[in-house]
């Protein structure tokens, strides 16, 4: 039984958002919190590579 999910998605024109609606594919869950965790060490690191700079 599929789990129900909540998919945002966002784009500039209806064309663009059907588009990525179509080219859509689920992930699961762990991968997505592993690349959650990793979007979020990049920005960590970019953001202390900023404050390093100053």
């Amino acid at each position: 039984m599929p789990v129900q999910r909540h998919i945002i998605v966002s784009a500039p024109c209806a064309k663009d958002l059907v588009q990525k609606l179509e080219d859509y594919v689920p992930m699961h869950d762990g991968v997505v919190a592993k690349a959650r965790w990793e979007v979020e060490q990049v920005e960590l690191n970019a953001s202390l590579h900023s404050e390093l700079a100053r």
